[in-house]
């Protein structure tokens, strides 16, 4: 039997598209989709019997985190979020509001799937896009007149992003599913090549340099 979802999306166009794709997966079916965060809690309110909820961030003079506060003792449906941009502070409040997973509206199929099964499994699926490479070495390699030691890895980019919304080292190595340690040992060194003391100076100088 397939998983039943519930859709929150505003945009009418969207909606439809997203519907249509994702019912042509032999594991998931979108049972009811809405566009209004009271919608969605009216259908919760009835004990609907969803599997996952797929929420849009930006909604009509609403967001995900609206949602995210009226479902809590609601149910317990996990959510996972639907955005066009990152932001870490906005991403943060929601993670602390519940949310199960992340993605980008640029995301195909196979990894709508991918992100299902993973929160369905009991796991949270945050996925953060690169930056431009080539606009991110040349701002790390000293573009704009600031010089440091190395190129940003891959992985070290992703940390960084991530010590951005305020998570631990602990929070960032679950939903990495990494080590404590090995999160610990890149943002030591993301911070040697930042040139910088602390994690609040690394973000800081990130941000400045415009590479989160």
């Amino acid at each position: 039997m397939k998983k039943r979802l519930l859709l929150v999306e505003d945009q009418t166009l969207v909606r439809k598209s997203l519907v249509a794709l994702i019912n042509t997966s032999e594991k998931y079916h979108v049972s009811d989709s809405v566009e209004s965060v009271a919608s969605a809690i009216a259908l919760l309110k009835q004990d609907a019997d969803f599997d996952l909820i797929l929420c849009d961030y930006s909604l009509k003079g609403e967001t995900a985190l609206d949602f995210l506060q009226e479902k809590k003792g609601i149910s317990s449906v996990p959510v996972i979020l639907l955005t066009s941009f990152f932001n870490a502070r906005y991403l943060q409040d929601c993670i602390n509001f519940g949310a199960k997973g992340f993605l980008f509206k640029e995301c195909d199929a196979d990894e709508l799937e991918e992100a299902f099964g993973v929160v369905l499994s009991g796991s949270t699926f945050f996925k953060i896009v690169e930056s431009n490479q080539e606009l991110q070495k040349s701002v790390l390699t000293g573009g704009g007149g600031i010089g440091l030691n190395s190129d940003l890895t891959p992985k070290e980019h992703e940390i960084l992003r991530w010590m951005a919304t305020g998570m631990s080292n602990k929070e960032i190595a679950k939903v990495l599913m990494k080590s404590d340690q090995t999160v610990k040992a890149q943002a030591r060194e993301l911070m040697r090549k930042l040139e910088v003391g602390s994690r609040t100076e690394a973000v800081i100088k990130a941000t400045q340099l415009n590479i989160i």
